[in-house]
């Protein structure tokens, strides 16, 4: 009788142990998420880009933001990666291609340069090839030349308020094909690179300025205020 009860004992244990690990296997189960994938890639498969971001003086670039796109995608997703304190980056998980990347840190004063806007007729963004599976490392992406803060404001002629769609439109006077284009309200900041440029200002309901050629300078606020003129 005794030996029944101590078999009863264990085989009530062993019972309460596998629910008790049922409940700690489906805790684990919810609380690991599933590891992230990019486009058609698996998990632990495609090609990685890895290297270091430097300025045009060949120092590192802290925390620079690193993008990348197919050359033969021009509109594709551009993949995005964050440089570290030492200016290092990876990018994982590629389908074999060609890709184009480029790095910037606009509150530095790096712009993105897949715009001719910043980067002018000489392109310096890099194109790396790679094989299926293949790991590319020691790749050294430069920023480009430093652009300048120009800080402007737009307003109605007579009322002196803030217009609003205001559309800027600036383009390189060495190269009026390389423009820059945004929509803005009232004073905003806009990076410009160092040389000579044209600036254009409308807006619905007024007449179009031309503000003409001007050019930034490095040690001195650059500031553009523009009134515009209600359509007759």
């Amino acid at each position: 009788m005794k030996k029944l009860f101590v078999i009863g004992l264990i085989a009530a244990s062993i019972v309460t142990l596998l629910g008790t690990l049922r409940v700690i296997t489906n805790a684990v189960d919810r609380t690991i998420p599933a590891m992230e994938t990019h486009g058609p890639h698996q998990a632990g498969r495609g090609g990685t880009i890895s290297g270091i971001v430097v300025d045009t003086e060949g120092n590192p670039v802290s925390q620079a933001s690193v993008s990348a796109r197919k050359r033969t995608s021009f509109t594709g997703p551009l993949i995005p990666a964050q440089a570290d304190k030492q200016g290092r980056f990876t990018m994982t998980r590629l389908e074999a291609d060609t890709y184009q990347i480029y790095a910037s840190k606009e509150e530095d004063g790096y712009p993105r340069l897949n715009s001719t806007f910043y980067a002018g007729t000489k392109s310096i963004i890099q194109q790396i090839t790679l094989n299926e599976n293949e790991v590319s490392s020691g790749n050294v992406i430069r920023v480009g030349p430093k652009a300048l803060n120009l800080f402007c404001r737009v307003v109605d002629a007579v009322t002196k308020k803030p217009v609003n769609g205001v559309r800027i439109t600036m383009r390189r006077v060495d190269n009026p094909a390389a423009f820059f284009q945004t929509g803005v309200h009232g004073s905003f900041r806009i990076l410009v690179p160092q040389v000579p440029i044209t600036v254009e200002v409308s807006a619905p309901g007024y007449e179009k300025e031309d503000l003409g050629a001007m050019t930034p300078k490095a040690g001195q606020i650059n500031r553009l205020d523009v009134m515009l003129h209600k359509s007759q």
